[in-house]
């Protein structure tokens, strides 16, 4: 007599996945391998992360510091300057007279 579709011999055996175990036993080792696999992906995307945090952190750094020195330059430009102009309206005093003299002579 010929067995309809809907009566198959269930495929229980060792290396086959039955309804009696758990899933959790299933899954088991590939949930903890893809922890792993993004543990280590995040622990990568973290460090890398951070690094680019110190980076931009190095680069504000850096041009703080390039705005410092240009704000020195103007400064030190602009009393140089107005020494400059002093010195002209000024007549020049004995001790400048003395420096220019032992300076040419």
């Amino acid at each position: 007599m010929p067995r309809s579709r809907s009566h198959r011999p269930s495929l229980k055996g060792p290396c086959s996945p039955g309804r009696d175990l758990p899933p959790v036993e299933l899954t088991q080792p590939f949930t903890l391998l893809h922890a792993k696999r993004r543990g280590v992906t995040e622990s990568v995307f973290n460090r890398n992360q951070r690094r680019e945090a110190e980076i931009n952190e190095a680069l504000k750094q850096e041009a703080a510091r390039r705005a410092a020195v240009v704000k020195n330059m103007h400064r030190l430009r602009a009393l140089r300057l107005a020494r400059e102009e002093k010195s002209k309206e000024q007549p020049p005093t004995r001790t400048t007279l003395q420096r220019q003299q032992q300076a040419a002579g």
